[in-house]
């Protein structure tokens, strides 16, 4: 059990970090471990190779996790980072993150427009990263 925990308090690190660019603060890395425990569709029988092998070989997860979203393929790593995301949108700290208060038509274009072109080059680079995962 104890390994477990470890091992989801890594991965909550490396989440949190390839998502947010930070790591993680204690209060995700507890809740997001305790999730990981008993959500359902988290845990398969070869999951934690996997898991473990895509966390240490992959350095950009969020472009693999785009393409695995947008493909329908490593489903555990996609349900990873959808709950790393609902438990830092809990978080003070975050609101500015999800919660736009400001009205600046002109930066408002100008971050979708970033964010349509950085999207982007992670699908591209997470397919070439999915297809290596998946000869590995």
């Amino acid at each position: 059990m104890d390994s477990v925990r470890t091992t989801a308090a890594d991965e909550a690190q490396k989440i949190h970090q390839a998502i947010f660019g930070r790591p993680a603060p204690d209060i995700i890395q507890t809740r997001y471990t305790e999730a990981c425990l008993t959500m359902e569709g988290l845990n398969t029988p070869d999951q934690p190779i996997l898991m473990g092998e895509i966390l240490d070989r992959v350095r950009d997860l969020e472009a693999l996790e785009l393409a695995a979203r947008r493909r329908g393929r490593l489903h555990p790593l996609v349900l990873r980072f959808r709950l790393m995301v609902r438990l830092a949108e809990t978080r003070p700290e975050n609101r500015d993150l999800f919660v736009n208060s400001r009205r600046r038509r002109m930066a408002g274009w100008a971050a979708a427009v970033y964010g349509g072109l950085r999207t982007g080059f992670k699908l591209l680079k997470g397919f070439f990263l999915l297809r290596k995962v998946r000869r590995a």
